[in-house]
């Protein structure tokens, strides 16, 4: 998958047993320290211009799950890239957080994160979460237009109201969201948010290393992503996918999980509600 920037492409994504990078393969079981620091050394050799990223399944045995490549010249500078501050001294720190706010916002302003922006990269989330499905022999999730309504409507209100929670006061629960947007005969459903990352494919990545967040990624028959951006919230953009199972494909759902290393666990997850904190 390779997103581009002005005709240019600036981020690869790689997933598949077959891919491989300088000698690390999809499905190989890798140190992280180890990879951070290859990771490091790619910069430092390259003028901190390419990135690469290893996405890690580090509840999977720690195996190497996906890669990204990313062209950070055509990206405001990190200003990790010049060192980290003195956590003993409070005056550098807060210069320090100060800078690095100012570079997540340039990030996300370069990057234009348009309506039609935040569309498009939700459904690279979306796909990314069935490569990664895929890899661990689970049927890919099918796409719903009224989890991805409600998964926005989420994003939105926690980037309108500054508030990072799973919670919305508008909705008894996530079900009835669900049906009100015209879901029915709801069996399960669960969700997953996260913060401040500008791209689908880090979503993803900050729920691979959360034990509760990947078992969601792993279950459910339905799904669909949203994200929302507030230049003026406290972590700038918000992520929410949304994930439910519907009694009437309880057997296909059992059946399209035979193969997976995850046993009766995955039965468990499709007949319980699932809200990583």
């Amino acid at each position: 998958m390779a997103l581009l920037k002005e005709d240019k492409v600036y981020r690869i994504y790689m997933a598949g047993d077959d891919m491989s990078l300088q000698g690390y393969r999809i499905g190989d079981v890798v140190d992280r320290d180890a990879m951070k620091d290859f990771a490091r050394q790619v910069e430092y050799d390259t003028g901190n211009r390419i990135q690469y990223s290893f996405l890690i399944d580090s509840y999977g045995g720690s195996r190497l799950v996906g890669l990204v490549i990313t062209d950070q010249s055509q990206l405001p500078r990190n200003p990790e890239w010049d060192g980290y501050p003195n956590e003993n001294d409070p005056e550098d720190v807060a210069q320090w957080t100060e800078k690095y706010d100012a570079y997540r916002d340039a990030l996300f302003n370069a990057q234009n994160p348009s309506k039609e922006l935040l569309t498009a990269e939700s459904m690279v989330c979306f796909h990314v979460i069935n490569a990664f499905r895929a890899y661990w022999n689970v049927q890919p999730l099918i796409y719903s237009d009224i989890a991805a309504a409600t998964a926005q409507d989420h994003s939105q209100f926690m980037a309108s109201n500054n508030n990072y929670t799973h919670d919305d006061p508008s909705w008894p629960s996530l079900a009835d969201k669900l049906c009100h947007y015209g879901a029915s005969h709801i069996a399960a459903c669960g969700e997953n948010i996260t913060h401040s990352v500008s791209i689908g494919i880090n979503a993803f990545g900050s729920w691979l290393g959360s034990e509760g967040h990947r078992a969601g990624m792993l279950s459910y028959t339905y799904a669909g992503v949203g994200a929302a951006y507030n230049p003026d919230s406290d972590y700038g953009m918000y992520w929410t996918t949304h994930f439910y199972n519907t009694y009437d494909l309880a057997a296909t759902r059992a059946a399209s999980n035979r193969g997976s290393p995850f046993g009766t666990n995955m039965e468990i997850y499709a007949v319980t509600m699932i809200r990583p904190v």
